[in-house]
């Protein structure tokens, strides 16, 4: 059947606020950026990266002009989960949705999150959800879509953002759990099922955020 969750997610910088003493001694010009890195939650490995990168590397290297190549058509799959994220600049929270389709069920599901530093974060814990869907669901052959290019680069490729390295490691631990799984790129018109849970998502989240700031105080 369909199920719908919003539910707010606990303090995801929680991680970080318990070492800001650490930062602010190692490195407190860099303490915004370090904080906002999303850390991953499945226990990946430590990575040394540089902070002046988007990658991470220590030289933004010249990158070889290469001739593109046709994509192939996505695999089929038995299972389709597609993601997508709606992102506020202002508010820093974020909306979810996932769309996970088996033979038996077509599930819709989406989640409200706060302390979100980037759409691009966004768009890989938005992904990350719908893995932990499917694995609860126990299916074993799966395709991932996500309207996001850097995502599914990032994903397929060695090297990724480092604003994501801790999420993209989360995913690839995810994948173990299947006997078969792919990630491709759709088109954002072909995602138009999540792309509508997500910015729902949002908006009942900040809606909540809101009538909880405006409550008067107690006495």
């Amino acid at each position: 059947g369909n199920g719908f969750i919003v539910r707010k997610r606990p303090d995801s910088s929680r991680e970080w606020r318990m070492n800001r003493d650490l930062i602010q001694t190692v490195l407190p010009f860099e303490e915004e950026r370090v904080r906002s890195i999303a850390p991953s939650t499945k226990g990946a490995s430590d990575v040394l990266k540089w902070l002046g990168t988007k990658t991470g590397e220590y030289t933004d290297k010249k990158e070889t002009v290469r001739q593109r190549i046709p994509q192939p058509l996505p695999r089929v799959a038995e299972t389709v989960a597609r993601s997508d994220a709606a992102w506020s600049a202002v508010t820093k929270n974020a909306g979810l949705g996932w769309v996970v389709v088996t033979r038996e069920q077509r599930n819709l599901l989406k989640l409200g999150i706060s302390f979100t530093p980037s759409a691009l974060v966004a768009e890989a814990l938005a992904m990350k959800e719908a893995m932990m869907t499917c694995c609860r669901l126990g299916v074993k052959d799966v395709r991932f879509d996500s309207d996001s290019r850097l995502l599914i680069n990032a994903i397929n490729g060695k090297d990724p953002l480092l604003e994501i390295y801790g999420v993209v490691e989360d995913i690839h631990i995810l994948s173990n759990a299947f006997d078969v799984v792919s990630f491709a790129w759709l088109s954002r018109e072909r995602n138009g099922e999540a792309d509508m849970l997500a910015k729902n998502a949002l908006s009942l989240y900040e809606q909540g955020v809101v009538v909880a700031t405006l409550m008067p105080p107690l006495n």
